[in-house]
């Protein structure tokens, strides 16, 4: 929800009383505010590595989407005005090796030196800013794909990016993969989807592209090869919140079912074959129809409805133990406020908003308590309950980073001064006016409706202190 100046002022009057729902909370998270800001500062790059058909019968296409923030990027001066004030190259490639063991887990580290080079794929884009708050814009992004054709087999693989002319350019870890013929998978390939042009008859699939995170507050859709499909059985879904375990090539610990239902004969579609598409503006699959092609559901799953947390989404045979397809993905808060990356640091922020006999209560367990107990608080006040968004704890918070941002000085850290106190509880004034009395301290003066906030500073840098409200 973007909120507008009407629904800022009526949000505003809710927060003198109460407060602000939806938030991730990783695992390990440092609790100290600062850190927090600055890890949450941190640029972004999605990567997917998934498997198509191949353009042969055995051969698999392994490929590569990706997408950089423009903050992930390094943007220069650009020698031309007219494409923008600012521009980036970014060069990235991708070489599979045909790897010498067949018991290697997915993760384990391979030296490729000396291995066979099977195959490799590279990609180029330049990106184009106009001033320099478009280069820190992680709504701004580059995007693309690329693909190896391979035979079934062992391989380990890696890529490397270049940025702005590098010489050697950035590798990342290497991984390795078993590569079946299409149809024999052992696990079916889940791929996200952001948007379908026609459910009755599909035939172009917009790909979301941010690696296993999907957009935090919004549906999407899944589509799941079905390996060895069988007219004649009855296929299920069940998608459940899950936390990692501490060895990331273990299965995730299941918290709670959140959705279980039937695959339906309109959702399965046979003979496809889908093939990766390019355009300049995003990144999509068509299915082509084929006579030998494959088996695929296609489903629509409502993470509007889920929390910002991370979840498993797993599809099964009736009769059979082992899922059909699984896969675990991320919701993904783009501009989640920095407080709401850590419990810890929540639950100390409601200090401006909430009692310390409330606080205490709240703080009081074990980790997956105190977080029942805090989405608890924020739900009996949610404007908007029958969706997870809620939209009066997300003003709170990012009235706090505000504060942080706007307010900080040297002495003191911006939500805990008088004007950051302020801003917090009431938001942003109808009109702020300063003065600078010739005898006299400089003078903030704050309107809102009803009430009035005097300030006077204290030190030359930045410093005010509340003297009559």
């Amino acid at each position: 929800m973007v909120l507008t100046k009407k629904n800022n002022i009526r949000l505003a009057g809710l927060l003198v009383l109460f407060c602000f729902s939806s938030f991730h909370y990783a695992s390990a998270q440092p609790s100290d505010y600062e850190r927090l800001a600055r890890q949450n500062e941190q640029p972004n790059i999605f990567i997917d590595v998934i498997t198509l058909p191949g353009d042969e019968e055995n051969s698999v296409k392994l490929t590569s989407l990706f997408r950089m923030d423009y903050p992930f990027l390094s943007f220069k001066k650009s020698d031309n005005p007219s494409e923008g004030s600012f521009k980036s190259t970014a060069a990235l490639n991708i070489e599979v090796f045909e790897s010498p063991r067949k018991d290697l887990r997915p993760n384990k580290q391979v030296d490729v030196e000396g291995l066979n080079s099977i195959g490799r794929a590279t990609w180029q884009d330049t990106a184009y800013a106009a001033n320099y708050e478009q280069t820190q814009s992680n709504k701004q992004f580059l995007s693309g794909s690329m693909q190896v054709d391979v035979k079934p087999g062992y391989y380990t693989y890696f890529l490397k990016l270049k940025n702005n002319n590098e010489t050697k350019g950035r590798n990342s870890r290497t991984r390795n993969i078993r590569v079946l013929p299409y149809k024999e998978q052992q696990n079916g390939d889940v791929i996200l989807v952001k948007s379908v042009d026609n459910m009755d008859n599909p035939s172009s699939l917009q790909l979301i592209n941010m690696g296993n995170n999907v957009p935090y507050g919004q549906d999407f859709y899944a589509l799941v090869h079905l390996p060895g499909y069988d007219a004649a059985t009855s296929y299920s879904y069940e998608i459940n919140r899950v936390e990692p375990r501490e060895d990331e090539e273990d299965e995730p610990r299941q918290i709670k079912t959140m959705t279980e239902e039937q695959i339906t004969e309109k959702q399965i579609y046979s003979g496809i074959k889908p093939i990766l598409a390019k355009s300049a503006d995003k990144l999509a699959l068509n299915l082509t129809e084929e006579q030998n092609g494959y088996t695929y559901a296609l489903l629509k799953i409502p993470n509007k409805s889920y929390p910002n947390a991370l979840y498993q989404v797993q599809i099964k045979a009736e009769g059979t133990e082992r899922p059909v397809a699984k896969r675990i993905f991320q919701s993904y808060w783009s501009d989640i406020p920095t407080s709401l990356l850590s419990l810890d640091v929540a639950i100390d922020m409601l200090r401006f908003i909430a009692s310390e006999e409330t606080i205490k209560r709240i703080d009081d367990g074990s980790d997956r308590e105190r977080e029942q107990k805090f989405r608890a608080f924020w739900a009996e006040k949610d404007p908007t309950p029958d969706t997870e968004f809620n939209e009066l704890q997300a003003e709170y918070y990012n009235r706090i980073d505000y504060a942080y941002e706007e307010f900080t000085t040297e002495r003191t850290l911006g939500f805990n001064s008088d004007r950051g106190s302020v801003y917090i509880r009431y938001g942003p004034p109808q009109n702020i006016n300063r003065t600078f009395p010739p005898n006299g301290p400089t003078t903030e003066i704050w309107t809102y409706e009803n009430q009035r906030f005097v300030f006077e500073a204290t030190s030359g840098f930045g410093d005010f202190k509340l003297v009559s409200n």
